[in-house]
């Protein structure tokens, strides 16, 4: 470089390690066609392109004896050196040397499907700009062995993994664990026997995680009468791990007077007792037995159509009741009193009236005389029936009288007269 020149050049170029060695060993030698030598301190020469950065030459970024210096003779002239050395004089001037910026490789030269080398990265890029050749090398792509125990792959791998290694985070999902959710109706939740792992595949299968659930014994409700087991098709699985009465069992209805309806009463059991029933729900012929009515028919009548005395026969009727008990029949009887009265008859229900037949004795005078009609059914006649009172109608002729008028031997024949007597038996006479 001339002096007074208005911009440096590059006077030569040599390898920084060889040249520095010199001062370290007080050596000289030639390097890239030029000599590098050092005495005294002093140096000449040029360090290479890479050493050269866009700092003032004073303030390098490495120890002061390990700078190079230029001399331009022995008594003056310009170099450049550590701060130290430089003498603040007109014979010496600092001189600040500016080169290309040293580029290094960064993870942003790296394009898709690559990512930084983590070794054999050159210390800085030979051209203006770094190369995907200097600085990148594939990319990895996610595998199944990435994910170890308790992991899945991913459904939909990502295209390239961010670093040297894939990571699990990029490649892997945690697998599901089992819950009550996977069991389904009939299986409940395995209280052991569930790997810690979680389950194999994306989602828990009723194999993994389940065992089914306990039936009911058909014998699980008998220790207790107030309790009946459940009769449903098909038998109900239990929801705990154990059968319990709410699972198995419906309580029993118990007999009660209100469940009897019109003609039933409670059965002796269930009258001095509690009676469980065996279903929810009581049916009438386990609490209820059915009663003989009550009710009793009105206007019973007896038109006695017998002429012959002490003998009674004729047509019986009687008016229904109005009732909701279960009448099935009715009984007719004749005689004095109900225990003794002598059985006519029975008609179905419906019927208004019976036939007593001719020649039916009449009751003994001088008792009553009475026919009687109950109200009965499958249980039996009423107690108390109804009766009306009987008069035995006798017809009778005296003065009978004949006066033969045929002329014939051993012929009769004229008019018969008498005289009719109507008489009232067992009523006023």
């Amino acid at each position: 470089m001339e002096f007074g020149a208005s911009s440096l050049a590059i006077a030569a170029f040599g390898d920084r390690v060889f040249i520095e060695g010199l001062w370290l060993d007080e050596l000289a030698g030639w390097d890239n066609g030029v000599y590098w030598y050092t005495t005294n301190g002093l140096s000449c020469g040029f360090a290479g392109d890479e050493s050269i950065r866009l700092q003032p030459g004073d303030d390098g970024p490495y120890g002061c004896n390990l700078r190079l210096s230029w001399l331009l003779n022995g008594f003056g002239g310009y170099r450049a050196g550590c701060r130290a050395d430089l003498g603040d004089t007109s014979m010496w001037r600092k001189v600040v040397m500016y080169g290309p910026e040293v580029l290094e490789c960064q993870s942003s030269d790296c394009g898709a499907g690559l990512i930084l080398k983590s070794s054999g990265l050159p210390n800085y890029c030979l051209g203006t700009s770094c190369t995907e050749d200097e600085c990148c090398r594939p990319a990895k792509t996610c595998s199944r062995d990435v994910c170890g125990l308790g992991l899945l792959p991913k459904p939909t791998f990502p295209p390239y993994c961010a670093g040297a290694f894939c990571q699990t985070s990029e490649c892997c999902i945690q697998a599901p664990e089992c819950s009550h959710d996977d069991c389904g109706e009939g299986y409940l939740l395995k209280l052991e026997g569930i790997s810690k792992w979680g389950c194999v595949g994306y989602s828990c299968t009723v194999g993994e995680c389940c065992v089914k659930s306990p039936v009911c014994a058909e014998d699980f409700c008998d220790s207790d009468p107030a309790l009946l087991i459940k009769h449903v098709d098909p038998t109900p699985n239990c929801t705990g791990y154990a059968c319990s009465a709410s699972d198995c069992c419906d309580r029993a209805d118990v007999c009660a007077e209100h469940l009897c309806p019109v003609s039933f009463g409670l059965s002796p059991e269930a009258a001095n007792g509690t009676v469980y029933c065996s279903s929810p729900q009581c049916q009438i012929e386990e609490c209820c037995f059915l009663q003989p009515p009550s009710a009793s028919v009105t206007s019973v009548a007896l038109q006695d159509l017998d002429l012959d005395e002490g003998e009674l026969g004729g047509r019986v009727t009687w008016v229904p009741p109005t009732t909701q008990e279960v009448i099935t029949h009715y009984g007719v009887y004749l005689g004095a009193a109900p225990g003794t009265a002598a059985f006519v008859a029975n008609r179905s229900f419906g019927s208004a009236a019976a036939a007593l037949p001719a020649d039916t004795p009449s009751p003994p005078a001088p008792g009553p005389r009475r026919i009687f009609v109950s109200t009965g059914n499958d249980a039996g006649l009423q107690a108390v029936p109804a009766y009306g009172e009987v008069a035995d109608t006798a017809f009778s002729i005296v003065g009978a009288a004949f006066r033969d008028l045929d002329l014939d031997r051993e012929e009769i024949g004229g008019p018969l007269t008498w005289t009719s007597l109507f008489r009232f038996f067992g009523g006023p006479e």
